[in-house]
């Protein structure tokens, strides 16, 4: 439980309070009504919501404001359904990997070849990675002046096993006269 008592920074209150009304307002959204959230929040939210993967079942939070609590709840479901919002999952093969830009470009099984942005953090694991087949979860940078998409962010990679007997199986990968035969 989180309690946030009124201080003399209205900004600072102000802040806490459009997150846990933003974050409530979330949580109220049906599938009836497709409401635009504040996509900075929601991914504020999911790296708060972290702490649920670290075994945290709940938080509450109180903001105190001229004598009137605003509290919000939020558990593990709501971070699943934040995340499902505000990130995405792409598979795909990682080619046309730019280290020093921190730029990698995906080619999926259909579609075209989409490029992320990648942390200096991650940078080893993409080293390690090029080359293979991974799924990475992505946020989408919106540009808020035209509302038009700046870039992808990585937010984390991991590398995947190939199903070779499936019809999917990625071409780049070498293959014997007689599989090309067939």
């Amino acid at each position: 439980m989180v309690a946030i008592y009124s201080t003399d920074d209205e900004e600072v209150m102000c802040i806490f309070e459009t997150a846990l009304i933003n974050l409530n307002e979330f949580q109220a959204f049906s599938d009836v009504v497709n409401p635009v959230f504040d996509r900075e929040l929601l991914l504020a939210w999911s790296t708060i919501g972290n702490l649920f993967l670290k075994g945290v079942s709940r938080m509450t939070f109180t903001l105190y404001r001229n004598g009137h609590p605003l509290r919000v709840r939020y558990t593990s479901r709501e971070f699943d359904l934040i995340r499902q919002h505000a990130l995405t999952t792409m598979e795909g093969y990682m080619f046309l990997t730019d280290l020093r830009r921190r730029r990698i470009s995906l080619q999926p099984h259909s579609g075209n070849a989409v490029s992320f942005v990648f942390t200096e953090e991650q940078e080893p694991d993409v080293r390690s990675m090029i080359g293979r087949f991974v799924r990475v979860v992505r946020e989408a940078v919106i540009n808020p002046v035209a509302g038009t998409l700046r870039y992808l962010r990585t937010h984390s990679i991991e590398p995947l096993e190939l199903d070779t007997e499936s019809a999917a199986y990625d071409f780049w990968t070498s293959r014997t006269i007689d599989e090309l035969a067939r």
